[in-house]
């Protein structure tokens, strides 16, 4: 049996209405890529599709699907292995590092809401990790 493969996107605010569209329920054999008016590409393994414009994406392996119940609005929680991931180099700062300002995350909450990570709802909490004996 072939294993099942995903691909989980980090997705920025410029994006989120393809977002929504793609993650609509389609028929068998609709395309979510071109009802969210963007285009799917092979990614590094050749199996799996993305879109293209994403912050980031993880290639992964499912390795277990667990339903989380049976009643409206339950779901499953799908645990993955990450076997690539593919960074868009825009979003590096000058010392190549992830810049969350340049990211502009958004989430997925429930229903029609969205959540932004950007501007003031960005904060930084220095590591102070405790010296090991």
């Amino acid at each position: 049996m072939e294993v099942p493969e995903v691909v989980i996107h980090v997705v920025h605010y410029g994006m989120v209405e393809q977002m929504s569209l793609a993650s609509t329920e389609y028929g068998k054999g609709v395309s979510e890529f071109e009802k969210a008016g963007t285009y799917a590409n092979t990614l590094a393994r050749g199996k799996a599709s993305s879109g293209e414009r994403s912050s980031y994406c993880f290639e992964c392996k499912v390795n277990e699907v667990k339903p989380l119940g049976d009643q409206g609005g339950a779901g499953n929680l799908v645990i993955c292995e990450v076997l690539v991931a593919h960074v868009n180099e825009g979003i590096f700062d000058d010392h190549g590092v992830i810049d969350p300002y340049k990211t502009r995350c958004v989430a997925r909450l429930g229903g029609d809401w969205y959540s932004r990570a950007s501007g003031d709802s960005l904060f930084k909490i220095p590591n102070r990790s405790v010296p090991s004996e």
